[in-house]
């Protein structure tokens, strides 16, 4: 099990044959992601226990620019992976970020990291106090 952004280390790895990544960085200043997905990473094989730092070296940003460079990071690795017409699903959100600033900073942080980007769609989830109830199915 490894950090996303040092699996081009890896020798097992190979460049630019992904067809298609899906990710979902850690959120900024939600969660700390390795202790808050260890059951997830125990199916990986990870411990059958939460973990700090173990997995990944900054597992929780609080502070926007180090979060943007998280981000911009991630881009290089997929730059690396990814095939020449492949593709990146990303589903990332943060805490105080509109959904602008998510498209504006993903954007920007892949551009950065040299990579060619056209959003092809995004959309604003609902909060949990947004969804349906039966009493008003349109909502």
């Amino acid at each position: 099990m490894s950090d996303f952004r040092d699996l081009h280390r890896l020798k097992s790895v190979r460049r630019r044959e992904a067809r298609c990544i899906i990710t979902s960085p850690p959120y900024l200043d939600v969660t700390s992601f390795e202790e808050d997905q260890w059951l997830r990473l125990w199916f990986l094989g990870g411990p059958p226990h939460p973990t700090r730092n173990r997995v990944s070296r900054d597992d929780r940003h609080e502070l926007a620019s180090a979060y943007w460079r998280m981000v911009a990071d991630c881009w290089r690795t997929a730059g690396y992976l990814v095939a020449s017409r492949g593709h990146v699903v990303v589903r990332m959100a943060g805490k105080g970020l509109s959904a602008d600033a998510v498209v504006d900073g993903l954007t920007g942080c892949a551009v950065v990291a040299g990579r060619d980007v056209s959003l092809v769609d995004w959309e604003r989830a609902r909060s949990p106090g947004d969804r349906p109830t039966p009493s008003d199915p349109d909502r």
